[in-house]
């Protein structure tokens, strides 16, 4: 049974299931949902998974994998978020769509919250600033 995200609190050693536990960093965000997730797993050797990306890495990434999303906007001008996975995630296997389509909604919400981006009945686009409303 998964644990509702208003349950996770962090930094609680939470067991999933035999000889796994799940810690949830406090970071909370469009990016990493109640926080990133660090789990322990064995019972007398252990392993760390997911520890954490390299920082500076992980943000060129995520500005890179941005960009794209923009680039999807711009090509598409008004479109849907399955109309706009297979353009900003054309480097990654179809059959990861659906969680790159979670990872999209994500960044479309962190460009709308910037003023980037809106979402109507009609879709998502993007927001243009000109040289005369730039903040």
């Amino acid at each position: 049974m998964r644990t509702p995200i208003e349950r996770i609190v962090p930094g609680v050693a939470v067991p999933l299931a035999d000889g796994t536990v799940r810690i949830t960093a406090s970071n909370p965000g469009v990016m990493t949902g109640a926080g990133t997730n660090t789990y322990i797993v064995g019972e007398r050797e252990l392993a760390v998974i997911d520890p954490g990306p390299e920082i500076e890495s992980h943000i060129a990434h995520r500005l890179k994998r941005e960009q794209k999303v923009i680039d999807a906007l711009a090509h598409r001008h008004r479109a849907a978020l399955d109309e706009l996975v297979p353009l900003a995630y054309d480097d990654v296997p179809a059959r990861l769509y659906p969680v790159a389509r979670r990872s999209l909604h994500a960044h479309l919400i962190k460009l709308a919250r910037e003023g980037r981006a809106s979402e109507d009945a009609a879709g998502w686009q993007a927001l243009y600033r000109t040289a005369s409303n730039r903040s």
